[in-house]
């Protein structure tokens, strides 16, 4: 079969042949089957990127609703475009918030590619409620400290000699890079610990 050139072909066929060769087959329900770009004499191995979009649309076809959000993956063996390659699912964990699959791509009976990957389902825009509380108790707790520190009358800690070196600030001080109260030492101090 003669392979036309890029510019014989239109855009939208181009694409379509990409995406029906990305795409796998269900032959049961975690078993998938990839078909592999033509070989000639050029070619001796399957192109590794290839093998990824196989794999994650494999993992992709056992979830629903989720996006994948951490792929990690590792070529074992070179693959052999002469025949297809199957990929295995395994279902390692299934969520209401995340899901986590395995797939194992083979041929020839050896395994030549695994592929790990993890989904999460889809979520309202905006940072979450824990990180709102966290920032808003630290913030407040400095800031706190700091205006009883004033009312009270205590010197900043740059004017007065520190009771104890200071090797790196607290965590307080590395969060909010502002002025804190330190209750040990009766004065106000950018180590609040």
């Amino acid at each position: 079969m003669s392979d036309p050139s890029p510019q014989s072909v239109p855009g939208s066929q181009l694409v379509k042949e990409l995406i029906d060769l990305l795409d796998v087959e269900r032959l049961e329900m975690n078993l998938f089957r990839g078909q592999v770009a033509e070989a000639d004499e050029d070619h001796v191995r399957i192109y590794g990127g290839h093998v990824i979009a196989q794999a994650l649309r494999a993992a992709y076809k056992t979830v629903e609703g989720m996006a994948c959000h951490s792929l990690h993956a590792y070529f074992i063996h070179p693959g052999d475009p002469a025949i297809p390659v199957i990929y295995e699912v395994d279902r390692a964990r299934d969520g209401r918030s995340f899901a986590t699959r395995r797939v194992i791509a083979i041929q020839h009976g050896r395994q030549i590619f695994n592929l790990a990957a993890s989904f999460q389902g889809r979520r309202r825009a905006g940072r979450t409620s824990m990180t709102r509380r966290r920032r808003r108790g630290r913030t407040a707790a400095c800031a706190r400290a700091t205006r009883s520190a004033r009312r009270s009358g205590a010197r900043p800690a740059s004017s007065t000699p520190s009771a104890r070196p200071t090797s790196t600030p607290s965590r307080c001080a590395r969060w909010s890079r502002r002025t804190c109260w330190s209750r040990r030492s009766s004065r106000i101090s950018t180590a609040c610990g």
